[in-house]
């Protein structure tokens, strides 16, 4: 697997990123193999690389995706090839983040989407679509 961006060794700037091969990661038990088609870059992956968060690196950044499953332990809510959102959850802090061709992820942590929006214009909301879908704020009465 060829990662798109990785972090190094320890908190730093983007120019000390490093781009690297490593396996695509295994399926195991309530977890899922999503195929990146999109990331955003966030204020909090800015914190980590300057080494204000509680990340232990070597690790690969990235706390939100869009792409399609590619391989599942929940094959009923995520079917292989659907589209999915995926953010936050540890994702690049505890766990490897979406800085990559594939991220294995919790199933209660991947949200199925049905839309016909391209990549690019689907990688611009997920923040967006957890805040609605997920957070459900309601309107004041």
């Amino acid at each position: 697997m060829t990662i798109n961006e990785s972090s190094c060794y320890l908190p730093s700037w983007p120019d000390k990123l490093i781009y690297q091969d490593v396996p695509t990661p295994q399926v195991k038990p309530g977890w899922s193999l999503v195929k990146v088609k999109g990331f955003g870059i966030n204020h909090s992956e800015i914190f980590t690389r300057k080494g204000l968060s509680p990340v232990h690196f070597p690790r690969i950044l990235g706390i939100e995706c869009v792409g399609e499953i590619a391989d599942t332990t929940d094959p009923e809510h995520l079917p292989v090839d659907h589209k999915v959102v995926s953010i936050m959850g540890e994702m690049g802090r505890k766990f490897d983040g979406s800085y990559a061709e594939y991220v294995l992820l919790p199933n209660n942590q991947i949200y199925p989407v049905d839309t016909n929006l391209d990549w690019l214009t689907l990688t611009t909301i997920p923040e967006t679509y957890y805040i609605w879908i997920v957070a459900k704020p309601q309107a004041p009465e």
